[in-house]
């Protein structure tokens, strides 16, 4: 079953992509209040924007955000078949975004996973377009057991089983069954059927492969104040609770950091708990100059 839309009255859009790949686009959702300054929502590898679909329409329902959500390049609408997936290129990608967009005040970037790299580099490549970054469970930096992971990455979900290798391996990464949403295997199945499109899975294993280490480097760049949610249950980490603490000393010319650890919670807190990762981020959001205006 494909995808529902995030906003039920929202149609899909395509912001033309600056790389060299001929055609290529960005599949986004977008409000468009243009006098409201924006949220931009960006998915990890592997997942698709509708993994915001229950704490982007209350971020809407404040009526203070012009809210936005895409997808990364090579996965759900975006088109496939480009020459590179590194969270430098989903950088390049969120600017086209907003550029297409027209959204010219400074927004607010969330970054999960692999996307929250990518919204560092954009504080950094663009300190003109953000005004404060929330990430959500994200991998910023290389970890150790990435070196063991991505030399297998290939041969593990290239295979005609790699769908579902992955498909099994995400349901782990959320932890607390309590915690699952209604639609969990619905939204399961159709992330599989996305992942089987051509190009789908190969884009996946591009990125798992990507290094962050440029991105990590940019870190201590970033100028605008962060908001880290992590969930202290997510396995793609050896310590979950201590990621937030590592990070807060590595913004180091941010003007302001603050870290929620979420008990219980997995790799995707705004999906297993989206009203109490809503309600952290509110209360950071309302603290930024634009929200204020």
């Amino acid at each position: 079953m494909p995808f529902s839309p995030v906003f039920s009255d929202s149609v899909t859009k395509f912001a033309p992509s600056p790389s060299a790949d001929a055609s290529t686009t960005i599949a986004y959702e977008d409000t468009g209040e243009e006098a409201k300054p924006a949220i931009l929502l960006v998915p990890g590898l592997g997942d698709v924007r509708q993994s915001y679909r229950f704490i982007a329409p209350k971020l809407h329902k404040d009526e203070t955000y012009r809210i936005i959500v895409m997808d990364l390049r090579g996965t759900g609408e975006s088109s496939v078949g480009f020459s590179s997936y590194t969270p430098e290129d989903v950088a390049v990608d969120m600017i086209a975004v907003l550029n297409h967009a027209r959204v010219v005040k400074p927004v607010v970037l969330v970054g999960n996973s692999l996307a929250a790299a990518s919204s560092n580099i954009v504080a950094v490549k663009h300190p003109d377009r953000v005004q404060g970054i929330v990430i959500l469970n994200g991998l910023v930096r290389d970890l150790p057991a990435d070196k063991y992971f991505r030399p297998i990455s290939g041969p593990l979900f290239s295979s005609f089983w790699g769908v579902t290798v992955w498909i099994t391996y995400w349901k782990t990464l959320f932890t607390d069954r309590s915690k699952k949403p209604a639609d969990f295997e619905q939204y399961a199945n159709s992330l599989k059927e996305m992942l089987r499109g051509k190009g789908k899975l190969a884009a996946m294993v591009a990125f798992i492969k990507a290094t962050k280490q440029p991105a990590w480097s940019l870190v201590p760049e970033v100028q605008v104040p962060v908001l880290l949610i992590y969930g202290d249950k997510d396995p793609d980490f050896s310590d979950a609770a201590a990621e937030p603490m590592l990070l807060e000393e590595s913004y180091k010319k941010s003007p302001k950091i603050e870290a929620s650890i979420i008990e219980g919670l997995g790799h995707y807190p705004h999906v297993e708990d989206p009203e109490r990762v809503y309600n952290h981020m509110k209360e950071f959001l309302d603290k930024l100059p634009l929200a204020r205006s």
